[in-house]
């Protein structure tokens, strides 16, 4: 099991260049939390700059996020 976790031939499938394409906002948000050192900047920003962040969160999730879901199995016998 902690082989199929720790696999990263997923990498190879998707492409580097698309996991960095989604990855890039949270990238962002840990850059400025490392150089603010403060986890919760979001929190303590003016009100404009929350709303960009979270209006681009949910352009992100809506426009990026799966679309086609496939059936979840939660146990396997």
């Amino acid at each position: 099991m902690l082989q199929s976790i720790l696999n990263l031939h997923i990498i190879s499938k998707v492409g580097v260049g698309d996991l960095l394409f989604y990855l890039w906002f949270l990238f962002i948000i840990k850059f400025v939390q490392y150089k603010k050192n403060d986890l919760n900047f979001i929190l303590r920003a003016p009100t404009f700059v929350k709303i960009v962040f979270y209006y681009t969160s949910m352009f992100l999730l809506i426009f990026f996020g799966a679309v086609a879901g496939k059936q979840f199995i939660y146990f396997q016998f």
